[in-house]
Parts: C-alpha cells; structure tokens; sequence
C-alpha cells in the first residue's frame, strides 16, 4: 500500500510536468507565402516542416496554442482581419479564459474594447487597448498563446473598428474652394 506522503509527491511531479508542458513551444512559423497565404511550420521536437493555411490553422488548436505566444498573436491578427473583412464576428470561448502556462491571465473586456489582465506573479492589474499589448513584445509574450492568439483577434477587430470610425467621421466634412 502506497502512503499518502509518496501519493502527494507524485501527484506533485505529474502537476508540475504538466505545468511544464503546457507552456512549452511545439511549433514555429518558419515561413510565409503571401500569394498561396500558406505558413510553413518547424515541429520544435523533430525538426519536421509542413504547409497549412491560415484556415487550417485556426481550425487546428493543437498548433495555433502550440505556438509561441508572439507567433500565435501574428495569427489572431490575420485571422481578425479576415473575419472582419468577410463582415463575420468573433465571439469569446471559455477556451480564452483557461488558465494554462503564462504570467499574465486575462480578466475581462470593458466596454470600450480594453483588455483587463492580472500579473499572476505580483497580483497587479492592468487595462490596455488590445493593440497595445500587441505592440509590445514582452508583454504579449507572458500570456499563454491561446490568449495572445484571442487579443491578437481584439486588436485587428478594434484596430479596424477605429479606422473605420474616423473615416466615418472625416466623411461629413468638405472641401470649400475659396473665390
């Protein structure tokens, strides 16, 4: 029979394997054809490359969160763009809201689009406009990438929005051409 200390330890090592695991990178974008929009992936492992598309890969979960944090954000962006472009919308999945690997866990999205997250490390409490937490490295690089991908999302969605709103609101304004 087993004791309950040996038992705890165990559980204690596959916690922490798992932990380990789930922050690990699987994948990386090696390559990226613009007029096929194919990426060519590394498995980090094998050194084995393969071809999908932004459609495949987005379909994929196993490689999209196997990503780097900083590559699977890249795809958000592009597949934002995409959805927002074909007039499609993005809705939130409780996949987004797992706590997996990273130092930064996502709370919540305000009303105005930004993007509230928590330092698991310091506890501290941060709203940002998605496109700024995109447009810096090292903070996107501390979530993990299933929520780096969804921010990825916010910011092309938000950052479209906005360029949208100011069009719309230069459109009422007219050139007078003086006498």
């Amino acid at each position: 029979m087993i004791s309950s200390a040996i038992k705890s330890k165990i559980r204690s090592i596959f916690t922490i394997s798992r932990n380990k695991l789930e922050s690990y990178v699987f994948y990386k974008i090696i390559d990226q054809d613009l007029k096929t929009e194919t990426y060519r992936l590394i498995c980090i492992n094998t050194n084995g490359t393969f071809k999908c598309s932004l459609d495949e890969l987005i379909k994929d979960k196993t490689i999209l969160f196997g990503l780097h944090p900083l590559q699977s954000c890249l795809i958000g962006i592009e597949h934002g763009k995409y959805l927002k472009g074909k007039g499609f919308s993005f809705e939130f999945s409780k996949e987004f809201a797992k706590k997996k690997a990273g130092q930064y866990q996502l709370l919540y999205l305000d009303r105005e689009g930004k993007v509230a997250f928590v330092d698991l490390k310091t506890n501290d409490r941060h709203i940002l406009e998605p496109i700024e937490i995109v447009d810096d490295p090292p903070t996107i690089s501390k979530f993990n990438a299933c929520q780096a991908y969804y921010i990825g999302v916010l910011a092309a969605f938000n950052n479209l929005n906005k360029l949208q709103t100011d069009l719309k609101k230069r459109s009422h304004l007219k050139l007078i051409k003086s006498i």
